[in-house]
């Protein structure tokens, strides 16, 4: 068995014992702009789930800024690329979540996590 493959299976067998805690979440996908500086219509993908951690540090961005940073989600399933000139996948600085709650967290841009391909786990800093 290689190494890939026994990941996938120790983040298969989390995300199975860890599925009655993690938090159900809608995620609002941008879908880019014109170049006229106007937004496309975004994308509402409901029923996302993500294990959830409230934590308040400040964090430094790519690109060399200070924010806080409000919590942590992190995904134990694949999340889909969106075939989209502009962003980032699969998840981008201009996405936003929504909470249970209504509350929104928008991510941190640089997303970060183990990958190889395709994600084993993503981890996205929300401000």
């Amino acid at each position: 068995m290689s190494l890939d493959s026994i990941i996938r299976s120790a983040v298969k067998i989390a995300d199975k014992v860890s599925d009655p805690v993690q938090e159900t979440l809608t995620h609002v996908v941008w879908m880019g702009a014109d170049g006229f500086g106007a937004s496309y219509p975004p994308l509402v993908v409901p029923g996302v789930k993500a294990i959830f951690v409230s934590k308040t540090v400040m964090v430094e961005t790519t690109s060399g800024k200070t924010t806080q940073q409000r919590a942590t989600l992190t995904f134990l399933k694949q999340m889909p690329d969106y075939a989209v000139v502009g962003r980032t996948n699969p998840i981008d600085g201009n996405d936003q979540f929504v909470f249970a709650d209504g509350s929104v967290g928008r991510p941190v841009p640089g997303v970060t996590g183990l990958r190889k391909g395709t994600s084993f786990i993503l981890e996205v800093v929300l401000q």
